[in-house]
């Protein structure tokens, strides 16, 4: 049986759990909710899973010196913009679009679209009130 820490990815529903299940405390500011090594300390922690070998990885962030996504350089931190999943819906929700270069706009417009479709969804079952 899967490990509920990995069947069930945190979201605004689960989230309370995770942490309680994690042992985690969230890092609540104005930038992330989680500490962006979270996720490696869950794993690390899944039962069956002591020894895994977590690669590390190069952190991307979008470039406001050549409009694009690129590997952040530290020695040019205030070039870079770090856009979170969150501030990626709050764009899609209030159709507001993402830097340039910072997705293709093919696929802003489907994410843009299904944000549209739910707020659409939502109107339609609200229920009407008489006066």
């Amino acid at each position: 049986m899967a490990s509920p820490i990995v069947s069930r990815l945190p979201n605004r529903d689960t989230i309370p759990l995770f942490f309680q299940t994690t042992n985690l405390k969230p890092i609540f500011n104005k930038r992330d909710l989680y500490d962006p090594d979270h996720g490696k300390k869950v794993l690390s922690m899944t039962p069956g899973l002591e020894k895994l070998n977590i690669l590390p990885f190069r952190v991307a962030a979008y470039d406001t010196k050549v409009n694009k996504m690129a590997f952040f350089d530290p020695s040019r931190a205030k070039d870079f913009l770090f856009i979170s999943g969150t501030k990626m819906r709050s764009y899609a929700k209030s159709g507001e679009n993402p830097p340039d270069g910072f997705m293709c706009p093919s696929g802003w417009k489907v994410l843009v679209n299904y944000y549209e479709s739910l707020q659409t969804e939502e109107a339609s079952q609200q229920p009407v009130l008489s006066s």
